[in-house]
């Protein structure tokens, strides 16, 4: 009989488990708080998903792209219908822009910890790096994300010539 109740809670803890480690759904409907929150819903070609990520409920809204980077704004809400939904912006190595919010990654990783990465490339950027990788941890009680990596080159390619600007 113990084993039978050991085992019932094995499998009811790895079913648990596995529930909150899910993928992302695809959505149907953007609910409306969460368009509001971002300009890639407007201007976006595609779709949103939403998952429990870190213990935050986040909607990746699709952004217009290029052919080198899949683009999504994460949007942070209370619940699954969107609500006091929030457009997450994500600091750079470099001072703020008021015109220019870092608020779309490109060809996101979603990490352990907490952790969002990027992986980004811009074979027409002229004026400096055409790639870089970046990640930030997502914490507190509404998420901020904290920058904790960011390496930069002017190789599109990204073979070589790598600087590191942040590294936690």
């Amino acid at each position: 009989m113990r084993r039978a109740a050991h085992a019932l809670c094995l499998v009811l803890g790895a079913t648990a488990v596995s529930r909150a480690q899910d993928g992302p759904t695809i959505l149907d409907t953007l609910p409306a708080p969460v368009g509001e929150a971002t300009w890639c819903a407007d201007e976006g070609p595609g779709f949103t998903t939403r998952r429990v990520f870190a213990g935050f409920i986040i909607f990746a809204v699709q952004c217009p792209g290029n052919s080198a980077n899949f683009i999504e704004a994460l949007v942070v809400a209370d619940d699954e219908d969107g609500a006091n939904a929030r457009a997450l912006v994500f600091p750079t190595p470099d001072p703020p822009d008021p015109d220019f919010a870092y608020d779309a990654l490109s060809n996101i990783r979603w990490l352990e910890g907490g952790v969002v990465g990027e992986i980004a490339v811009d074979p027409e950027e002229i004026t400096g790096p055409c790639r870089h990788e970046a990640r930030w941890r997502l914490a507190g009680t509404r998420p901020d994300p904290t920058l904790i990596f960011w390496r930069e080159t002017d190789d599109c390619d990204g073979k070589g010539g790598w600087v590191v600007r942040v590294a936690e």
